[in-house]
């Protein structure tokens, strides 16, 4: 039984798969760089609006 592969080509041999796995790793890690990111930019941007607001109210008092 032969699998078809909608990605791609097959790797070629075992070193050919292991670069193609860290390959994959490597992308990975970068996506997930990314979203931690953007998450931290969020909880950021909270921390400071909730900063100011607190500002905000004890300037009115």
């Amino acid at each position: 039984m032969k699998h078809s592969n909608p990605h791609g080509s097959g790797a070629k041999g075992p070193d050919e798969l292991r670069r193609q796995i860290e390959h994959t790793r490597s992308q990975l890690g970068d996506t997930v760089a990314q979203l931690v990111g953007r998450a931290d930019v969020k909880g950021r941007a909270r921390a400071r609006a909730a900063d100011l607001k607190d500002k905000a109210g004890a300037m009115t008092v």
